[in-house]
């Protein structure tokens, strides 16, 4: 009997049903969110809009919530950040690699890792970038890889500008504490 080629569908219930498991959630309580959204056959939600810090008009991509839940100590935390600052940038080369190449499996190999350590670090827009682009990968969606690696490239960047900063942690912080007050008034 052949086996059935895996769908996005599939790809994104068994990446969600990887981090219930990790994080002993449900699939209510997972966070991930089951609209539909264009693009990798719309299984990835649109991410939140980023707000702003004390008054300062710039987005945050890290989700202090989500980073929190993963890392007990700012520590164990600057350590993850410092090898994925070190490692990354290396992903995103083989990543556009494979897109020149025209390799999809590579493409989503490279994706699906990017996707991975965004999601552990809780930078939710790298994230669903990066898996729109593992599922076009899986897809063999070739026309799709050059928008969809420039999204997720322009997410890294920012990302890593983010992280540059000295301060990042506490403004991660403060955005965090800034939008749980919105929401409680």
């Amino acid at each position: 009997m052949e086996k059935e080629p895996e769908t996005s569908v599939s790809c994104h219930k068994r990446g969600k049903d990887a981090v219930n498991e990790r994080t002993g959630t449900d699939s209510t309580g997972s966070g991930l969110d089951e609209s539909v959204a264009p693009g990798c056959g719309g299984q990835f939600p649109e991410s939140m809009p980023s707000g702003s810090a004390s008054g300062r008009n710039m987005d945050i991509p890290i989700d202090w919530s989500v980073t929190s839940r993963y890392f007990e100590d700012e520590d164990t935390l600057m350590q993850v950040v410092r090898i994925f600052s070190e490692d990354s940038p290396q992903t995103i080369r083989d990543l556009a690699a494979a897109i020149q190449a025209q390799i999809p499996q590579d493409v989503r190999l490279h994706a699906h890792s990017l996707k991975g350590v965004s999601a552990l670090i809780g930078a939710d827009q790298l994230r669903q970038t990066a898996g729109r682009l593992e599922c076009a990968g899986q897809e063999k969606n070739t026309a799709a890889f050059d928008a969809l690696f420039d999204e997720t490239k322009e997410e890294f960047d920012k990302l890593m500008s983010f992280l540059s900063r000295a301060d990042w942690v506490e403004t991660a912080k403060e955005h965090y504490c800034s939008r749980q007050q919105a929401e409680q008034a």
